[in-house]
């Protein structure tokens, strides 16, 4: 009989584990949305350009 891929007694993160992986994700989506800020500024709104020549 195999073993499952997670099992229920598996050793789970204490508190202070939980809370540093929170901060780091507020981090990395603050992070995440100010670079997507700076590239819709860069590039201006979202529409296609026309094409010269066309």
């Amino acid at each position: 009989m195999t073993h499952p891929q997670n099992p229920a007694g598996e050793a789970r993160p204490t508190p202070e584990q939980l809370n540093r992986i929170s901060a780091q994700l507020r981090d990395l989506n603050a992070a995440y949305k100010a670079a997507v800020a700076a590239s819709g500024k860069a590039q201006g709104d979202s529409t296609p350009s026309p094409k010269p020549g066309k």
